[in-house]
């Protein structure tokens, strides 16, 4: 599996087993054995799509996590990893980021997996996450396509409405006043 998890192909397995008798070996080893093999995906298909993007955007990428890093021979999938896939600006369109699509191990089983989106103007980065009830699970071709929405913005004015009407409290103090104490 490349370092960055990222596969340049679909990935198949496939396993068979065969069985030979010690007679079969010692007697005729002109028997033939027939042996039917079928190939399954070992990857997620994954391309993510992003829309409304601020158009002052200079980049976006969007991270997959956790997703496995290893797989064994006999299928057993194995560590954990994010996999950081960059967007291009699709051309003719406003504010339209794309991934190409690309072949992932599965998401960690037991763990939550996450999209987080993180949106560069200039110097500055902003990070957004999307959490899924469920992953990515091998077999299976995925198209996310998000919609960025914008935070709440208020306009409006500011103005002082002045000081409410004076109230004047008359009081008296000292020997001989019924609300004062000594």
């Amino acid at each position: 599996i490349p370092e960055d998890g990222i596969l340049g192909s679909p990935l198949q397995m496939g396993t068979a087993e065969v069985n030979i008798t010690a007679e079969e070996l010692t007697t005729n080893l002109q028997n033939e054995k027939t042996v039917n093999i079928t190939l399954a995906y070992q990857v997620a298909k994954t391309s993510i799509k992003l829309t409304q993007i601020p158009q002052d955007a200079t980049g976006v990428k969007v991270t997959l996590s956790p997703l496995y890093s290893n797989e064994t021979l006999l299928g057993m999938f194995s560590g954990n990893k994010d996999v950081e896939l960059t967007l291009s600006k699709e051309e003719g369109t406003t504010g339209t980021w794309q991934s190409p699509t690309v072949y992932t191990l599965p998401s960690v089983e037991g763990e939550t997996f996450t999209i987080t989106i993180s949106i560069t103007n200039g110097t500055i980065s902003k990070s957004y996450d999307y959490e899924l009830s469920t992953g990515l699970e091998a077999e299976n071709e995925y198209n996310f396509i998000g919609s960025y929405q914008n935070s709440l913005h208020l306009t409006g004015t500011i103005t002082a409405s002045g000081w409410k009407t004076p109230q004047t409290v008359d009081f008296n103090f000292g020997f001989g006043n019924e609300n004062g104490s000594e």
